[in-house]
């Protein structure tokens, strides 16, 4: 449920946009009024652009000598967070800059090959770039102007972007587009707001779909597709990197490492399953970390916090089965070893993960075809399969709906030497995610 405004039109000053939002915060959430900072002065929007040595369109601008931004830490109008002050965005602005050398020098570890865009092409398939100012922060999800789009976007659109938005959505054509829809949607009564005893906010989303996290999932598409011109929705795909078949070489290369690395961590899962098997607590998946069981699955289809699943008995099972974090140090170096191995550019996560069966079986994990996207760039895609998915594990279950998954291993040649990359999964048509190691 959104106002529908796919026409091409001039949207109001940012000024009148702003009346309407002090008008409703000024009726529904006063705090929220008050909260909004006294506007900055131009010199401190100039220090802003020489900073980032770039020029903030005239819209930013104005909206900022009205506005400061709104005070940290409170619950701000747009999506709830706040909309950062001029030293906020300065600050934020460097700290993303701090990843873009890396970027720049290892493209491959960023798998920027599974970025896209709505629309197609109009932001460039990047984790970060000079040119996207953050002006509103959630957590390390970010709002922003775009300077350096993509073949098919416009310098000032307003994105999303941050850490895990590898799909990424223009939001508005300018901020005086966005300014002007945020507007609306308050206006026509689409965002849920409730207040606790105290004023402060308790709920504060969009119907469509939450907030914050969960509105990256489900909801700036739809916003996307009710605000932006049509005509700006339907611009030509951008092109994307074309699989190729590899060389005999390459082929071989790629599927040894992948073998290789599947072979290994089956025998790591087994030697655990053997150490400290999961049939005699019923489980068919457990999740330690540092010394603490925090998450299982049992094998009747119960799943959830490890204190909830077995409530009084946790203690016991922690003592007898954790045994103190003992286990987790010995099985998460010999992990950390088989990554620096196989892996060296993937982070070791802290989780220890135990699955029965085994989820690295080289039987079940049978590879299918291996296409290039560049000489010293593989994709190994394993055989797809028909299964109940739980977590990272397959499990044959024929009374629950089949879906269809596939994975495939990202595998690039570095040092004169076939490593892994990262691990990715697909059901049924879905793009591909990432999948933790």
């Amino acid at each position: 449920m959104f106002v529908i405004r796919r026409r091409a039109r001039t949207p109001a000053p940012v000024g009148d946009s702003w009346k309407r939002l002090e008008r409703w915060l000024d009726q529904h959430f006063p705090r929220g009024l008050s909260n909004l900072r006294s506007g900055a002065s131009v010199e401190d929007l100039d220090r802003l652009e020489k900073a980032i040595g770039q020029k903030l369109p005239e819209d930013v601008r104005q909206s900022w000598l009205l506005h400061d931004g709104e005070k940290e830490a409170c619950q701000g109008v747009i999506f709830r967070h706040w909309l950062q002050a001029v030293h906020g965005i300065c600050r934020d602005w460097k700290c993303w800059q701090d990843i873009l050398p890396d970027q720049e020098a290892h493209p491959d570890w960023w798998n920027l090959y599974s970025y896209g865009s709505f629309p197609e092409g109009a932001i460039q398939h990047l984790y970060v770039t000079k040119g996207w100012i953050p002006l509103h922060d959630w957590d390390g999800w970010c709002i922003g102007v775009d300077l350096n789009p993509g073949p098919n976007g416009i310098s000032g659109q307003v994105i999303e972007f941050g850490r895990h938005a590898e799909q990424k959505c223009v939001l508005a054509l300018s901020w005086a587009h966005f300014l002007e829809d945020v507007a609306d949607e308050l206006e026509a009564g689409h965002f849920t707001l409730e207040l606790s005893a105290d004023g402060e906010l308790a709920t504060f989303c969009h119907l469509e779909g939450g907030t914050g996290p969960d509105f990256v999932a489900r909801g700036y598409r739809s916003w996307a597709k009710a605000k932006l011109p049509r005509k700006f929705q339907l611009a030509k795909s951008a092109p994307r990197a074309v699989e190729r078949e590899p060389s005999e070489e390459q082929r071989a290369g790629s599927i040894e490492v992948v073998r290789g690395f599947l072979q290994t961590m089956y025998e790591w899962e087994v030697h655990w399953l053997t150490r400290r098997p999961l049939q005699p607590l019923g489980l068919i998946r457990a999740e330690e970390e540092r010394g603490t069981l925090t998450q299982v699955y049992t094998a009747s289809n119960c799943s959830g916090r490890a204190e909830r699943v077995f409530g009084s008995k946790y203690q016991q099972i922690q003592k007898e089965f954790v045994l103190e974090g003992r286990v987790y140090d010995e099985a998460m170096a010999q992990k950390r070893a088989i990554l620096m191995r196989f892996a060296p550019a993937v982070v070791a996560p802290e989780l220890f993960v135990q699955t029965d069966p085994p989820t690295f079986d080289p039987e079940k994990n049978t590879i299918e075809e291996v296409r290039a996207l560049s000489p010293t760039h593989s994709v190994v895609y394993l055989v797809p399969l028909r299964s109940w998915s739980l977590g990272r594990s397959v499990v044959p279950k024929p009374k629950l709906p089949y879906v269809c998954e596939q994975i495939r291993y990202h595998v690039v040649l570095r040092n004169s030497q076939w490593v892994i990359q990262s691990r990715e999964i697909r059901y049924q048509r879905e793009i591909y995610h990432k999948l933790s190691f």
